[in-house]
């Protein structure tokens, strides 16, 4: 139990290093992650993001793997607001019933406030899920809830956090308080404190105890190095005889630095390491593989168990990601997630990257009418037809028309109400994008 708890307040108190693309990669029109069933290498589950020729996403797939090929399982449609974020995301199951959807709010700075999740219950919508948050002047959120639950019993569980900050916006205090039907399961904060360079200096975490009185669990002190990197964290927990903290040294954790990795260890100065993570970096400085070691007691060694694997393009943009796990005294691949970045998909040349940007199709949602508006997209040639098809949430083609006209009008009055695509292709340039009907 002692290391669930430090795992748990590590990942409050470190940032978490992700692979990230160079800045002036491109963004991904396709993302594909497949998924091997456990203790097996045989396909199980495959999920497939489109983005749109803005890098903002427009669909998911998820497809089963049956009877020797991919099935789909369910999808959804994503509906962006003005600034590309997701304003709807509607679910459906692969029978093209709709199943779920989502609603986003955001704020005058483009900043998540609202997000609320509902499900169809035998033909009733129920909320099941709702998370609101607020910030800090300079972005930080300072409030966040979370209501989740399900069909039967909604909103059956409340997770709220607050954050508590200085006058130069450093977090002093966060506080986390989870409750089921009302009742309180866990309640706990992590005070923080910082040094004369202001560098987190101490952490100190807390739970209330079931007669209400707030009792030490765990206190941890940072060391730096003269890059202010963390080196060393000196970890205590509480004596409740000697009412005092008291420091076993084989939880401390310590950071080394290389020019190609980071090692990260359990017990640094011990003679027992429990665990160890290693970060490898290329030139650039992005992550391209990062292993977990755990203590094996049959091998008396640190034995990996987990392995993450990143690759790049030669523009610095992702090419594949790779999770791997491994079962005891099995081969490390034994479970296994890869997923696949793909570029161009929809926009394969300047021409079409423009269609995609002045392409205008309004209003969405609509109740009846699509006005798809060309005029704006210097490249088309009303000589040549352009070719419009809509498209349902299983994919099938429902209707297709051709125009010459720069301003185009659909009849969606025959359609049930739900997400659907709209695909316009003149030649080689096309681009798809998601419809409401109301």
């Amino acid at each position: 139990m002692k290391f669930n708890i430090l795992f748990v307040i590590l990942l409050w108190s470190t940032p978490l290093l992700l692979a990230q693309p160079l800045s002036s990669s491109p963004q991904p029109t396709r993302i594909t992650e497949r998924r091997n069933l456990s203790d097996s290498l045989e396909n199980y589950l495959r999920t497939t993001q489109y983005f749109n020729g803005s890098g903002h996403l427009i669909n998911t797939r998820v497809e089963r793997w049956e009877v020797g090929q991919w099935t789909l399982d369910e999808t959804t449609l994503v509906a962006p607001n003005a600034d590309g974020q997701p304003a709807q995301i509607t679910h459906y199951t692969k029978f093209g019933t709709e199943s779920r959807r989502q609603y986003f709010t955001y704020d005058a700075n483009g900043r998540l406030t609202l997000w609320e999740d509902e499900f169809n219950y035998s033909g009733t919508w129920v909320k099941i899920n709702r998370k609101v948050r607020s910030y800090t002047p300079d972005g930080q959120y300072i409030v966040y809830r979370d209501e989740t639950g399900n069909v039967l019993e909604p909103f059956s569980s409340v997770a709220e956090a607050i954050r508590e900050y200085d006058a130069q916006y450093k977090e002093i205090k966060f506080t986390y308080k989870q409750t089921y039907n009302g009742t309180v399961q866990v309640e706990r904060e992590i005070a923080s404190t910082y040094d004369s360079q202001g560098r987190l200096g101490t952490t100190i975490a807390r739970n209330k105890n079931s007669g209400g009185t707030w009792v030490n669990q765990e206190k941890r002190e940072y060391n730096y190095d003269n890059s202010n990197r963390v080196t060393y964290v000196k970890v205590y927990d509480w004596n409740n005889a000697n009412n005092a903290w008291n420091w076993p040294a084989v939880s401390d954790v310590g950071y080394t630095y290389y020019p190609d990795r980071t090692v990260f260890v359990l017990n640094p100065t011990g003679s027992f390491q429990h665990y160890r993570g290693t970060t490898y970096f290329n030139t650039e400085g992005q992550k391209t593989r990062s292993t977990g070691e755990n203590w094996s007691n049959s091998f008396q060694t640190l034995q990996i168990n987990t392995e993450e694997q990143w690759t790049y393009n030669s523009d610095g943009s992702y090419n594949s990601y790779k999770y791997l796990t491994r079962k005891t005294n099995q081969p490390l691949v034994t479970d296994e997630s890869e997923t696949l970045y793909e570029y161009q998909l929809f926009v394969s040349t300047d021409d079409q990257y423009r269609l995609a940007k002045m392409v205008q199709v309004y209003p969405n949602p609509t109740t009846d009418r699509l006005i798809v508006d060309l005029s704006n997209c210097a490249t088309i040639s009303y000589s040549t037809p352009v070719v419009l098809q809509l498209i349902d949430a299983t994919g099938r083609v429902i209707s297709t028309e051709k125009s010459t006209d720069p301003r185009i009008s659909l009849s969606l009055a025959n359609q049930t109400a739900g997400c659907y695509y709209l695909r316009i292709q003149q030649d080689d340039a096309v681009v798809t994008l998601p419809v409401i009907k109301q």
